[in-house]
């Protein structure tokens, strides 16, 4: 656990005493979206008869392409649409799948439902934090597809609601799904708490609105400086982690 503003953890608990409201991202901090998207894939390519020996290379393609729609995406330069249509339509022109990118995006998507789980500590530690303050989950995801993983992993039970890009209208880190609960629930910028695992989606959407905010780093070689005005205010590997510090005394 890294504090950065303030530098050290006892101002920082200090800072924390007006919080009445969490933001908590869903994919890679809730979730092992990685984990779960690596076997989804996994299975959609079997069920496409794509050849063992050319799975992992396939995969590391759609991963890719994957990830520079959703920046793309993120900056409001494609719709959410235009993400999931663009990305197997890719996987049509250099592997030759079958099928209209719209049914291969719905098929893999069921996979990725599937495939999702969460810890049985998340759980626990979402149930403790629910009973202190206001919970919501805030994603970039698809609205039916988060649905059903909120749903099947037993989250959506434990908060006190969700936003998607989706039905907000604009994605992380556009202002709009925290301004969103932060009106419906009548409460200050200072008074709120963002975590999530996305620097340029969570951390940038809570500094726009002076919201504080914590960013999750599993791998330690992946952290790196930041200028006194980009800064988290807290760096942990785990949402767990996160979350027994604002519940310690």
């Amino acid at each position: 656990m890294i504090f950065l503003s303030p530098s050290n953890k006892k101002d920082v608990k200090e800072l924390l005493k007006e919080i009445k409201l969490l933001m908590i991202d869903f994919d890679g901090t809730l979730v092992e979206f990685e984990k779960a998207e690596k076997k989804a894939l996994k299975r959609f390519l079997k069920k496409h008869n794509i050849k063992p020996s050319k799975r992992k290379e396939v995969a590391k393609y759609y991963d890719e392409i994957n990830k520079q729609l959703w920046r793309k995406f993120e900056k409001k330069e494609l719709t959410l649409d235009e993400v999931r249509k663009s990305r197997f339509l890719a996987l049509i022109e250099k592997y030759c799948l079958r099928g209209e990118p719209e049914e291969l995006d719905k098929e893999y998507l069921q996979f990725l439902i599937d495939c999702t789980k969460t810890t049985k500590k998340t759980l626990l530690f979402l149930e403790k934090l629910r009973e202190k303050y206001k919970v919501y989950i805030i994603t970039n995801g698809i609205h039916y597809v988060q649905v059903d993983r909120l749903e099947r992993t037993g989250i959506m039970n434990l908060t006190d609601g969700f936003v998607t890009s989706e039905k907000i209208g604009a994605p992380k880190p556009e202002s709009d799904m925290f301004n969103h609960i932060l009106e419906k629930e009548h409460v200050k910028p200072e008074q709120a708490f963002v975590v999530g695992d996305s620097y340029k989606a969570d951390i940038i959407g809570a500094k726009k609105l002076g919201i504080k905010s914590c960013l999750i780093i599993k791998d330690k070689r992946k952290r790196k400086e930041f200028d006194e005005k980009e800064k988290p205010n807290m760096i942990v590997k785990s949402f767990v982690e996160w979350a027994k510090f604002l519940l310690s005394k």
